[in-house]
């Protein structure tokens, strides 16, 4: 799904609908850039007349009109302090069908770039901060799984959920080139995995990592979550589902022996929640090797080789 291309006349269109929405002058603010661009949303600094508060808009392209809505509508249902997650100020759809968020900027800077400054106890506090941080999330429930902006792939329980992200994660795994023992192996563990339906359908983020969990530090003061960003992938679903993200997180940045200390501040798991999540730790790594075969990026060799012996090990 390709970004949005910026142009002036993008601009000048985004500029006069936010100055409408919000009866202030708006006008971007060239002075900030975020340090990446999103695979979708992009993102612009902006400002508003007579007000001192820094804000960001991110654009998404037409066809991710419900990575919108969904971003927009997982904001306003997450269950964490204000503050830590943006404020929506204002939303809408330009001509040629781009959609934004008006939003405000949050402090501090992306956890993954600082990662590499972080002592051994600092990477510890703050992966704790982050299952602390998941347990608040998850406290927030529905009473159907699917996705917040509706449509297709709404299911009344876990089990009908479960089966159908099975599925589907291995059929895209097989069509992408997956070794059938691998995925015959992701099979078997999901016929093991005992489902209990009387597991609710949770708020969950699901994309916990490095790139959307903001720190900031009191001078001398150690690093503290001050914002957590990139709700567009928000969905209602089990826990250990959006846990298993950031446990393949924590492997590929060489912190597997951290996976205990985010799930022991998590609340720890009962025996049922450690087998589901061993499964969905299995079907995210399925998901990520059909998408690193079929992208390429520079390091796809060696990724899909790792992911492929992790997939093994564990089935």
């Amino acid at each position: 799904m390709a970004t949005t291309t910026i142009t002036d006349e993008l601009v000048t269109a985004l500029t006069a609908a936010v100055t409408v929405a919000t009866g202030r002058a708006a006008r971007l603010d060239p002075g900030w850039r975020p340090p990446v661009q999103g695979a979708v949303g992009h993102l612009l600094g902006m400002r508003l007349e007579a007000e001192h508060a820094p804000l960001v808009v991110k654009l998404f392209p037409p066809a991710a009109r419900d990575r919108a809505v969904t971003e927009a509508r997982a904001i306003a249902t997450a269950g964490l302090p204000g503050g830590i997650v943006p404020r929506v100020r204002t939303e809408g759809r330009l001509p040629g069908g781009t959609s934004f968020l008006l939003m405000s900027r949050l402090p501090g800077d992306r956890w993954a770039d600082r990662r590499p400054a972080l002592t051994t106890a600092e990477r510890a506090s703050v992966v704790a901060q982050v299952g602390v941080l998941a347990r608040r999330l998850h406290a927030v429930t529905d009473d159907r799984f699917g996705p917040f902006a509706g449509g297709g792939g709404v299911h009344p329980s876990l089990t009908d959920w479960t089966r159908a992200l099975v599925e589907g994660t291995v059929a895209t795994f097989r069509a992408a080139g997956g070794p059938d023992d691998l995925a015959s192996g992701v099979e078997r563990l999901a016929a093991a995995t005992v489902l209990d339906d009387a597991v609710p359908p949770a708020f969950c983020h699901q994309d916990l990592n490095g790139g959307n969990i903001l720190l900031s530090s009191d001078p001398g003061g150690p690093p503290r979550i001050s914002g957590v960003v990139d709700f567009e992938r928000a969905e209602w679903a089990d826990p250990v589902h959006d846990l298993a993200l950031t446990v393949i997180h924590l492997m590929h940045e060489g912190e597997e022996g951290l996976v205990s200390t985010l799930l022991e501040a998590y609340g720890g798991l009962d025996d049922a929640a450690q087998s589901r999540l061993t499964l969905h730790v299995v079907l995210r790594m399925a998901s990520e090797w059909a998408w690193v075969i079929t992208d390429r990026p520079a390091d796809w060799r060696p990724k899909t080789a790792t992911l492929a012996a992790w997939i093994g090990d564990r089935t």
